[in-house]
């Protein structure tokens, strides 16, 4: 197969990429030029402003082994010396990178450094800042609480290279739970059910950097309506109507952690089972909770009855009030489809109809 031969644009006499140009009045750095002749590129100005406001880049593990440094040095007074960094997770939003510390005196300890997707995030972004802020508060205020469960112990936010937030806190050992029925010696809905039920009972004045963006259960409950916002259609409607009709007291929010998924519940062996990963935990609708767990899947656990066990689990262990249609509709913004074909369902007569399921 023949190809083209490009043709060369034409550049202005005594100009070539990757030059300073003078240009009305401004000597300007060019990497390419319009049609017209004209420089692209920055002015001496900025690129002198870029420089100045450089960062130097480093790879993931070294910022994870200069956080753990600097984070472990605010806590003892002895030296400290960070072993083999390993990267051991990642999820949408950071890697996860622990390393064995050494202290003088003999004592181990293993600790987690966990640093943001540099490549896909704008480091100065203030929700990250304070996303990332607010969880080493949140830990740090759940660590001075009794728990039936073990959560990391935070040791700091540190910023290796002056603008990527790494939080540090010590690694909990522990095997994450498989939520696949028959995948692992426990049922995994009893396992969420439990947990959860103990977050949402935990005192929310003790943990005052919980966010608090919704009124009231209701109020978060109403959130989910925004599921329907791109799906305009007669089932649609008939959802948020339903949706309308059904939705839960407004009642004060409860602490929730956000993310129950496998990987953030870790079973212990000889010791409590560890919850990790608070960054998206708030104050909210129980409900909430229990549909991040199964998106709105027709078998939860992969058993047709899986939401009846879980549901169960969860009042068992002492959950908020949270039954089958306030689940309904909250799980509807992981997956609408499922309150629209409800509501078709609900819309043809039937004897003994009422507002359970």
């Amino acid at each position: 197969m023949r190809h083209k031969k490009q043709k060369t644009r034409d550049l202005p006499a005594e100009a070539s990429l990757d030059d300073w140009v003078e240009w009305g009045g401004q000597r300007i750095w060019a990497v390419d030029f319009t049609a017209g002749g004209a420089p692209i590129g920055l002015t001496e100005e900025q690129m002198a402003a870029a420089e100045a406001n450089a960062v130097e880049w480093k790879p993931d593990w070294v910022l994870a082994e200069e956080a753990i440094e600097r984070a472990l040095r605010g806590w003892t007074d002895a030296g400290v010396k960070v072993g083999r960094v390993k990267r051991l997770a990642q999820g949408l939003s950071r890697r996860v990178f622990v390393a064995e510390v050494a202290f003088k005196g003999g004592e181990t300890r293993e600790v987690a450094a966990l640093v943001p997707w540099r490549d896909e995030l704008d480091l100065e972004d203030p929700e990250l800042n304070e996303r990332t802020g607010r969880e080493a508060r949140i830990l740090a205020e759940l660590g001075a609480l009794r728990l039936p469960f073990r959560v990391p112990k935070v040791y700091g936010v540190m910023r290796p290279d002056g603008v990527t937030p790494v939080l540090v806190a010590s690694f909990e050992r522990g095997i994450e739970l498989d939520l696949r029925a028959g995948r692992q010696p426990v049922k995994p809905w009893e396992i969420v059910g439990t947990i959860a039920a103990a977050v949402h009972r935990l005192p929310a004045s003790a943990l005052s950097s919980l966010r608090a963006r919704y009124r009231d259960r209701r109020e978060h409950a109403q959130a989910s309506l925004a599921a329907f916002d791109d799906t305009p259609s007669l089932q649609a409607d008939a959802a948020r109507t339903w949706i309308l009709n059904h939705l839960p007291e407004p009642e004060p929010c409860v602490p929730v952690h956000g993310d129950l998924l496998d990987q953030n519940i870790l079973r212990g062996l000889d010791e409590p089972d560890a919850v990790v990963d608070w960054e998206y935990a708030e104050l909210g609708d129980p409900a909430y909770e229990l549909a991040i767990v199964t998106r709105g899947a027709r078998k939860p656990f992969q058993l047709a009855q899986g939401l009846e066990h879980l549901l169960e689990a969860y009042a068992h262990a002492g959950g908020a009030a949270v039954d089958r249609c306030t689940y309904r509709f909250t799980s509807s913004r992981f997956r609408p489809s499922c309150i629209e074909t409800h509501s078709r369902r609900r819309a043809k007569p039937r004897p003994n109809n009422n507002s359970s399921f």
